[in-house]
């Protein structure tokens, strides 16, 4: 997949009302060495912000009501806060302190509450707001290639899967993705298809990636690890931002796609009411003509790039389908006699019946045979196409008493590899959430609920739209009717005849008729018939004979935290909970459920996980314990236990065990 982006628009429309001031000034160390790209933002909005250039200057331009409050960060310097309350202000001359600032990120992903990533009981890589913005990818998502140990599985534009350790595979259902605490998957798929359904790139404060097992506070599917995305509270992010991106795509393809733009849109608004109440409205749109598959390499033989269809009469196309069920000619070759012997006239037991019984034998030889297939640009939809809106309502009950209600929708049309390859059309999954939070206990109800939309499998429509336009076994009928006349009468090789037999097989239809001596029978690309055959097949579900995949899968689940550190003082202490019911309507298409009655499973799981500082803040121990118990399986038990040593503040050693239990 190849694009070239054109451009990029970013306009932050924030305190629309407020007269612009501009602070500039000069940023530099102690020794009044001029420093270059020192972060300087506005405290309340960290998305309004400068850079120093490589003479220490910078420029910011701030909407916003006197006084307000700037800070000025960067590596290896102490971050600097100044208050600006008037226009006398605007002219800054900074120093900056030199510190060490290795581990002195905030994280809250490793055990659920604020520490330092240093002191952090596994591994944690973090993008925070600042390494969004500045990044040059198209969209955060991609942001996560740069991470150490993490491998991207990319299927197409909209459809990727982070991974850690190892385990790749076409889904990856060993990573938990959650968005402000709320599981990303989509209930029947059961793996978070990439941010198709995730947060607008405008609405991201921070991307947290816990590396390496986490089932023992997120659960199960966390055994490679958990992704950790939060949104922007409109409490700390108001106003308008919209974002505008632009691209060209299919340069220097080799499938003879002309190129085509891409577009992708965003914006967020963010409105802080008052100390108590505040709301954010966000949405997305992105469409793409996306990458096509064009590997047309035999799977058995992959590296003879000359195996081909009419080669190898087993071929087996990597994105060719319907040529999948393979057969070996020798498998069927006394039916084959039998009814060549039969059609001669000749009686079973005599002398002319075991002659031409034996003369098919000598004439078949020990080859595999597949149907001929369909390529995968003849059956996928490869307009790429994403919609997402969402919002939130936040309102603070008390100065310990916070709550938030949020829903998110989003549609999209993107193709997915599994066991065979899928075309999502309309696909849809609506989230929402209402929350009660405070010091001390977490109180959340989320639900997901799947529409499958038009997504079919294209694997089983290639299959079924061989079946439609003539059977499999008149196919192979057909086959050996040319097979034979190509090996016995015109005398030709093997490889030749087996040419003729498949020409014949495609050519004529289940009467045996060549109706256009100019074109095969069996539907050719582009052409009506094979556009009709396709839409009749698609239209159907999968039980019914159809391709149509059939989901409306829900889930539903209700989480409990309760932190006793107001009872307890000396160590840190958490109680999780959660119960989760999935209902699994898919009326057999995926799962074996029927029509009208769909399948519920409820999971169970609970969570202690205990925390210190030992030896003057020096070790920092983590130990937890997790129970799970799911309706079809028996419960599990997850015990982890980390230790971290800090040894000068600068460099740490970290230990860290978990395992599962019966």
């Amino acid at each position: 997949m190849r694009y070239l982006l054109l451009f990029i628009l970013f306009i932050p429309f924030s305190g629309l009302k407020a007269q612009t001031k501009t602070i500039s000034g000069t940023v530099s160390d102690l020794n009044s060495e001029k420093l270059v790209g020192i972060n300087i933002y506005l405290s309340s909005n960290k998305t309004i912000g400068s850079v120093s250039d490589i003479n220490g200057d910078f420029t910011l331009n701030i909407n916003a009501e006197y006084p307000f409050r700037i800070e000025i960060s960067g590596i290896g310097y102490e971050t600097t806060s100044i208050l600006i309350k008037s226009s006398d202000d605007l002219a800054q001359n900074i120093k900056l302190e030199e510190t060490i600032l290795f581990g002195e990120e905030v994280v809250v992903s490793a055990s659920l509450f604020e520490q330092n990533i240093l002191t952090a009981p596994v591994s944690i890589e973090k993008l925070d707001i600042l390494d969004i913005e500045q990044s040059s990818a198209a969209n955060f998502y991609d942001e996560l290639y740069k991470i150490k140990g993490v491998d991207m599985i990319v299927q197409s534009l909209s459809m990727r899967f982070p991974n850690t350790r190892g385990f790749n595979g076409n889904t990856n259902y060993r990573i938990n993705q959650l968005v402000d605490g709320v599981n990303n998957s989509a209930p029947g798929l059961s793996f978070s298809p990439g941010n198709i359904f995730g947060l607008v790139q405008l609405d991201v404060e921070s991307v947290e990636l816990v590396v390496g097992a986490s089932s023992a506070l997120y659960g199960p599917g966390g055994m490679n690890g958990t992704l950790l995305m939060t949104s922007k509270n409109p409490f700390d992010y108001e106003g308008l931002s919209i974002s505008l991106q632009g691209g060209v795509m299919h340069f220097d393809n080799d499938y003879d796609k002309d190129p085509s733009f891409m577009n992708d849109f965003s914006f967020r608004y963010g409105k802080k009411v008052s100390d108590k109440v505040a709301f954010k409205i966000t949405g997305g749109y992105l469409k793409a003509d996306d990458w096509q598959a064009s590997d047309y390499r035999n799977k058995l033989n992959l590296t003879n790039p000359n195996s081909g269809r009419w080669t190898d009469s087993g071929y087996d196309g990597v994105n060719v389908y319907g040529d999948e069920v393979t057969i070996n000619l020798e498998d069927i070759e006394d039916q084959i006699a039998e009814g060549f012997a039969d059609n001669l006239g000749h009686i079973e037991g005599t002398q002319e019946y075991d002659d031409a019984i034996e003369l098919i034998r000598n004439a078949v030889p020990n080859k595999d045979l597949t149907r001929t297939g369909f390529k995968e640009v003849d059956l996928v939809d490869y307009n790429a196409e994403n919609v997402k809106i969402g919002g939130s309502f936040h309102y603070n009950i008390n100065d310990n008493l916070r709550s938030v209600f949020q829903f998110n929708y989003a549609k999209g049309s993107s193709v997915y590899s599994a066991q065979n390859r899928f075309s999502l059309n309309n696909f849809s999954i609506m989230n929402y959430k209402a929350e009660l939070q405070s010091e001390t206990v977490l109180l959340r109800f989320s639900g997901a609920n799947e529409n499958s939309g038009d997504t079919y499998d294209a694997g089983t429509l290639a299959i079924q739209m061989n079946e439609a336009w003539k059977s499999s076994e008149l196919w192979y009928q057909d086959f050996f009717t040319g097979f034979l006349n190509g090996k016995l009468a015109f005398a030709l090789s093997d490889d030749e005849s087996v040419k003729l037999g498949r020409m014949f097989a495609d050519n004529v239809d289940e009467f045996g008729n060549i109706l256009d001596s100019s074109k095969p029978h069996m539907p050719q690309s582009g052409s009506t018939q094979l556009n009709s055959l396709k839409e009749s097949i698609i239209s159907k579900n999968i039980p019914d004979g159809g391709a149509r995949v059939f989901d409306k899968s829900s889930m539903y689940n209700f989480d409990f935290n309760y932190n006793f550190k107001n009872l307890i003082s000396s160590f840190n202490l958490l109680f999780g909970a959660n119960v989760k019911y999935t209902v699994i309507n898919s009326e057999g298409s995926i799962f074996f459920d029927k029509p009208g009655d769909p399948l519920g499973i409820y999971e169970l799981g609970a969570f202690l996980q205990y925390t210190d500082e030992w030896l003057s803040k020096r070790v920092f121990p983590n130990i937890s314990l997790r129970l799970d118990k799911n309706q079809y399986f028996s419960t599990r038990i997850t015990p982890r236990f980390s230790m971290v040593y800090d040894l000068d503040n600068q460099s740490s050693k970290f230990y860290d065990y978990q395992h599962k239990l019966l």
